[in-house]
């Protein structure tokens, strides 16, 4: 694998990670302003917020 295919999948590793670090941070002050517990599913990874 090339150097500059290596570089843009890095990349895009990171722009993927730091969408989902966005979408997660929405849906919790989301629950934040219903002033209630849930449980957010993203991508498998699940967050409970109370």
């Amino acid at each position: 694998m090339n150097d500059d295919f290596r570089l843009k999948l890095i990349k895009i590793r990171g722009e993927k990670i730091a969408h989902r670090d966005e979408l997660l941070a929405m849906k919790m002050q989301g629950v934040s302003a219903k002033g209630g517990a849930e449980i957010i599913d993203l991508d498998d990874t699940i967050a409970r917020l109370s």
